[in-house]
């Protein structure tokens, strides 16, 4: 899952035009340990939000090839209506 849409969003212009089908693309976080490293989430080329913490162990076990891609499979609305997380496959 990659949440913080919203946090990102509101520095950054966040697309909000993303929808099932799209693929967006993770990339560690410049700086982080590789440890406990965020993982920033783009779409376009736009930073979007990050791989939810509970996925990291998932993402670090796969192969650099394998982590890069995602697509979206689901959206996750808060109760206004605004993208405020996305469901993916990776």
């Amino acid at each position: 899952m990659i949440v913080g849409l919203k946090y990102v969003g509101a520095a950054s212009d966040i697309p909000t035009s993303i929808t099932v089908g799209d693929e967006v693309y993770f990339r560690r976080e410049p700086g982080s340990a590789p440890r406990l490293s965020a993982v920033a989430a783009y779409h376009n080329g736009r930073k979007v939000g990050y791989l939810s913490a509970d996925k990291h162990t998932l993402w670090h076990s796969m192969g650099p090839p394998a982590r890069c891609q995602a697509t979206v499979v689901g959206e996750i609305r808060d109760e206004d209506g605004t993208l405020a997380g996305l469901d993916v496959e990776i």
